[in-house]
């Protein structure tokens, strides 16, 4: 389908016919003149079913162009003559398309030179993407590194179309968009790092990932990157052609066919040029000829073909069709993630079915959610492009209702809605002077202040992460000992701040035993949380490999919020929830088990596989401890200092019970504080002073002994104390991070501490290495996610906030009338206005209202703002003057916001969401007859005149002022006697017709006797 152009803006008015051509025409008009019809649907816009079976023909194209492509582009045969039968296979199919539609009057739009120059520029863009592809290869680049930056073609396609086409994409889009990067590239790079692994077994050339980092320049990488940027520049600029914005254009309106014709004799010449130069430079020895050679795969011109050769020359013509109608109706980018998910796809299903090939078994689990997570991470992409269209239709509204209220003023120059809020800002600090520039110094010192407390927190966690996985893996103390001294240090410290500042009726307020009862289960889940991951570090724990375990903790948080606060979460914030979730786990698998990456503690399987779950156990107990500590901080009034030291002491209580209970669990001597064990931990791990009993074993030389403080010793006693000062502090600033935000928030600062301790503090305190590409990108997947859970309930807002000034300013508008003109005829005219007015989308191709950003919006003539209560009101009077067939329904009630609405079974959530707008009153209305039902809500400000206006309708509108219509039986009824009547009447009449006759001949006969006797 294409555009719904006519053919008179089509045709170029300097072309003079001659008449050969107009017997052509006429003896060949296509099938768009002998059919008025195919012509009507060929202009038509495309209906769902339509858009539904072209994506389904392009991911099937994409899929059997991927699969056929492994065994098609061989250096059997020479890539340029493959390039020369393709394009002339897919010029063909164009030809035959645009004749038998157009039939001859397709000669004249084939031949416009504008055009064709135009997609020249595209093809030659293509083209040298590919040469630029075949001199990175020349120049010695892996395998690995070409598929993989190939994959980079989606980020450029939709930054390419932010600029080209003023596209505006909101946070949801680049958040995502930064997530679909990073997880196809991970999950292409992790494919490539396999298959190199099993085909260079025998190279001899070590580890998979040292023969990548030899075989990596960074000249090739450029060529790389500039050949997708090439590819997707070309893109960019056949979709510009394609939605008929590109200058120069303006009188040439082709449709795709006739656009395919141009991209193919284009792509043709240009290949047919490449084929003959292939073959000039045969014999040569030079860097250029051995370059193009190596491009052209084969000296010989067509080289050793196949019946699978054509197959895939049928498959990319089709293609072809596929890809340039899905950039028309849609975009560019929207083919691009449809294309990347199909190729993803394809890849997870074809390395099982030819046998797990490239070790699919090792890598099956991260790519399966790697590909969940690319599926979540596009629909969350399509989900904010819906949101971004909304708040311009708005802005654009809004922009019309401000600057063409008047249409008897001279037009002055539209802004957007977000440039009027800005310029009525900015009024305000010229006419205050310093007393508004204090106001700004003193907000900004406050949010300084507020998000001072978050850095802060990201800080402390990362660093006390790393310091406790250095103290207790590097000493031999009691994990329980710690988390005791840790609480009994802020206990004094609460306490002395507690009687510095409140005295000691502060103090005795802060020890009431009554209130530290209330804190024993967040006291019990804190002294668990601390135990639980203090143990697990003494099993080997890594700490980056912690923190991405204990991202459960959101998840978790999340769910168990509507549980202990009755607080619930939108669709969005669940699927970041499982993006999160999921990077987690493969960040962890990864860590462990990917190829390239063996650290010492992974080796240790069953340990490893102990202080997962500990830490998973942790992360859980967390979640609830945060939970239950938020809602004792937020419903008393104490000062925090206050209840720190009833957290503290509920947790220190917490903590000696579980001493002894864990002492009895574990099997591990130095869970147990009565066992004697060595306390230093230079006494090696094969030692027999390990072994159960083994200090009682006269062969053990370590120095032994027992009780929960064993091990403290000077030697250790450095790092010993570091950790203790850090976790003192953090435990202070868990509290006031839950007390001034919320559990989410920690959760959301949790995850920007990964970044400092995977690429900063391991690799300083633990001399890790980064050259796991794979790992790098999976551990920016975790802050990316949470993010967009941040973001994603203001960005809900803000388009449910769209929606509803959409919803009000289409109700509102009308145009302005004449006294003479009633409320019914004003708003017809303003509602055609508003119609006339609308303009296609430029990416989806819908009729929608352009948005306001930086272009003018087209003015509304003869269209003015009514009050919301008197449109109300005429359409309430246009409801009962149609309405003949029953009642008109009337209901009003309070209406205090969509969010008020949507929450009314839980009463405490809608008084607060209601408690944050002001209330207004919902209008609805409906008779007896299908679409008839009208909705309107009244500001609070106009409701008694709106009450007036129904009450006047109401008395103009009496039954007995109205004709009531009749049933359908008193109709049936009624046609029956007038049939029976007519039929009565017509025999009736016949018989008079008969008497009349007669009379009149004898009043005839009767004046000529009388005539007659006369004479």
């Amino acid at each position: 389908m294409a555009d719904a152009v006519p053919d008179d803006v089509a045709d170029n008015p300097q072309i003079v016919h001659s008449k050969t051509m107009k017997k052509l025409q006429n003896c060949c008009p296509g099938l768009r003149k002998k059919s008025q019809y195919f012509d009507q649907w060929l202009s038509s816009r495309w209906s769902l079913g339509q858009s539904v079976c072209l994506l389904t023909v392009f991911v099937l194209s994409c899929s059997g162009k991927f699969v056929l492509g492994e065994v098609v582009y061989t250096e059997s045969i020479n890539y340029f003559s493959y390039q020369v039968v393709t394009n002339a296979a897919s010029l063909l199919s164009s030809l035959t398309v645009s004749f038998t539609i157009e039939g001859c009057h397709a000669y004249q739009k084939i031949f416009s030179g504008k055009a064709l120059w135009r997609f020249t520029g595209v093809s030659f863009l293509f083209t040298c993407a590919s040469a630029l592809v075949a001199l990175s290869r020349w120049a010695g680049t892996s395998n690995v590194q070409i598929v993989t930056v190939g994959y980079l073609y989606l980020p450029f396609a939709v930054i390419m179309s932010y600029y080209v086409f003023s596209r505006n994409y909101g946070k949801l889009e680049w958040l995502t968009l930064g997530m679909m990067t990073m997880a196809v590239l991970t999950f292409v790079m992790l494919r490539e790092q396999y298959r190199d692994l099993e085909e260079g077994e025998g190279e001899g050339d070590g580890h998979p990932l040292d023969r990548l980092k030899k075989s990596f320049t960074p000249a090739g990488f450029s060529l790389l990157v500039c050949a997708v940027i090439l590819s997707a520049t070309g893109s960019i600029f056949a979709e510009r052609i394609y939605k008929h914005k590109s200058r120069g254009l303006t009188w040439w309106q082709g449709r795709f066919y006739i656009m395919k014709v141009h991209i193919d004799v284009t792509a043709l010449f240009l290949s047919l040029i490449l084929w003959g130069i292939s073959h000039v430079l045969i014999g040569r020895e030079d860097a250029f000829s051995d370059w193009f050679t190596k491009w052209a795969s084969t000296p010989e011109w067509f080289g050793s073909w196949t019946v699978w050769h054509g197959l895939m020359i049928m498959v990319d013509v089709i293609q072809g069709w596929s890809a340039g109608l899905i950039t028309k109706e849609h975009s560019t980018s929207f083919k691009a993630i449809v294309q990347t998910l199909c190729y993803i796809f394809t890849m997870l299903v074809e390395d099982p079915v030819l046998g797990n090939r490239w070790g699919f078994r090792s890598r099956e689990l991260p790519s399966i959610m790697l590909a969940v997570i690319l599926v979540l991470s596009a629909i969350v992409f399509q989900t904010g492009r819906h949101y971004v269209k909304v708040r311009e239709r708005a802005a654009c509204m809004e922009g019309q209702s401000s600057n063409g209220s008047d249409p008897s003023m001279p037009e002055a120059p539209q802004s957007s809605a977000s440039e009027l809020s800005l310029q009525e800002i900015t009024e305000e600090p010229r006419q205050t002077g310093k007393p508004q520039i204090a106001v700004i110094l003193t907000s900004w010192k406050a949010a300084c202040r507020k998000y001072f407390l978050i850095v802060l927190y990201i800080l402390s966690d990362a660093i006390r992460n790393l310091t406790l996985a250095k103290a207790l893996s590097s000493t031999s103390i009691n994990p329980n000992s710690m988390t005791l001294v840790v609480y009994l240090t802020g206990l004094v410290i609460a306490s002395g701040l507690t009687v510095y500042v409140e005295g000691c009726s502060g103090l005795k307020t802060a020890w009431n035993p009554w209130k530290i009862l209330k804190c024993m289960p967040p006291g019990f889940l804190y002294a668990l949380t601390s135990t639980l991951i203090n143990m697990a570090f003494s099993q080997g724990m890594n700490a980056a490999l912690a923190l991405i375990i204990g991202k459960f903790y959101t998840p978790v948080a999340a769910i168990g919020a509507g549980w202990v606060l009755k607080r619930y979460y939108m669709w969005l914030e669940y699927v970041a929830i499982g993006i999160l979730t999921l990077a987690s786990m493969i960040f962890g698998y990864l860590q462990a088990f990917s190829p390239g990456s063996s650290p010492e503690w992974a080796q240790k399987t069953n340990s490893l596989r102990v202080a997962m779950l500990l830490v998973l156990g942790s992360s859980v107990a967390a979640a609830f401890n945060s939970l239950l500590t938020e809602r004792i901080l937020k419903g008393d009034e104490a000062r925090y200092h206050v209840q720190k030291v009833r957290l503290d002491a509920a947790c220190i209580i917490s903590t000696m019970g579980l001493i002894p209970l864990i002492a009895v669990i574990s099997s591990r001597a130095q869970d147990n504080p009565w066992a004697l064990r060595p306390v230093d931990a230079s006494c090696p791990l094969d030692s027999v002073c390990r072994q159960e009993n083994g200090c009682e074993n006269p062969a053990c030389d370590c120095v032994c002994a027992s009780g929960i403080f064993a091990g403290w010793i000077p030697s250790a006693l450095g790092v010993i104390v570091l950790a203790l000062t850090i976790n003192t502090g953090y435990g202070w600033l868990v509290g006031k991070l839950v007390q001034a935000f919320s559990t989410v928030d920690r959760a959301i600062a949790d995850a920007f501490s990964l970044l400092l301790v995977y690429f900063i503090g391991d690799p300083l305190l633990n001399a890790t290495n980064l050259n796991n590409m794979c790992l790098n990108l999976v551990a920016f997947i975790v802050p990316l996610s949470t993010s967009i859970f941040a973001v994603a309930s203001s960005e809900f807002q803000r388009a449910t906030q769209a929606a509803h000034l959409i919803e009000g300013k289409q109700t509102n508008e009308a145009e302005a009338s004449d006294s003479e003109e009633g409320h019914g005829h004003l708003l017809t005219r303003a509602a055609a206005a508003f119609d006339a007015n609308s303009q296609a989308d430029g990416e989806s191709g819908k009729s929608i209202v352009p948005p306001c950003n930086s272009k003018l919006c087209p003015k509304m003539d003869t269209v003015t703002l009514l009050h919301l209560h008197e449109i109300a009101a005429a359409r309430l009077t246009e409801l009962f003057g149609l309405n003949r067939a029953g009642t008109v329904y009337v209901s009003m009630k309070r209406f205090a916001g969509r969010l008020a609405s949507l929450r009314r079974r839980k009463p405490k959530l809608m008084e607060e969401a209601a408690s944050k707008e002001e209330p207004r009153c919902l209008i609805r209305a409906h008779s007896n007859k299908k679409r008839s039902k009208i909705s309107c809500i009244i500001e609070a400000k106009d409701l008694v005149r709106f009450q007036l206006a129904v009450g006047n309708i109401m008395r103009q509108q009496m039954d007995g002022l109205k004709t009531r219509e009749r049933s359908k039986e008193e109709r049936q009824k009624e046609r029956e006697e007038k049939r029976k009547a007519k039929a009565d009447a017509a025999a009736k009449g016949v018989k008079k017709d008969v008497a009349s006759k007669k009379e009149s001949s004898k009043v005839a006969a009767s004046s000529k006797k009388k005539g007659a006797k006369k004479k």
